[in-house]
């Protein structure tokens, strides 16, 4: 019996006080915070993130990048209508596949926001921008003929 008490014992301080909490100093309740390992394989420091509602974030590339996560069907038709009228080579099916990742990375590398294949925050803002001036664009080609 008294074997088992300090086996117990030991197992309960191991668990207990055997690891450090890993954590920013003086974290504020419901604030979100992120670190990641530098190139060195060194922990860089803490940093406050804030969050909007649909994003999340994922380390691409040495760096975290936020991307749009849960995109519903008329999300999915939207994003393909306005990259094919911009003129990439997509099909709208309305289903996230490996063309509408591919016609993305090529989206995103073509604006200067490296070679993503999610879509990130700016890859929505960049869209919806490209596709009104274009389509600003045919109205003006449109109304001289």
């Amino acid at each position: 019996m008294k074997k088992i008490f300090l086996i117990l014992t030991l197992l309960i301080y191991a668990v207990g006080f055997g690891q450090k909490p890993d954590l920013p100093k003086n974290p504020k309740t419901g604030e979100k915070y992120v670190r990641y390992k530098n190139s060195d394989g060194t922990l860089g420091e803490w940093k406050k993130i804030t969050l909007k509602k649909g994003f999340l974030f994922c380390k691409q590339n040495n760096e975290w990048i936020k991307i749009k996560k849960h995109l519903s069907k008329k999300e999915i038709i939207s994003i393909q209508k306005k990259l094919h009228f911009l003129g990439y080579s997509i099909i709208k099916t309305g289903v996230y596949d490996t063309q509408t990742k591919r016609e993305i990375q090529k989206f995103n590398n073509n604006v200067g926001l490296k070679n993503y294949a999610e879509i990130l925050e700016l890859t929505q803002k960049k869209l919806s921008q490209n596709y009104r001036e274009k389509k600003k664009d045919d109205k003006r080609v449109s109304r001289k003929y």
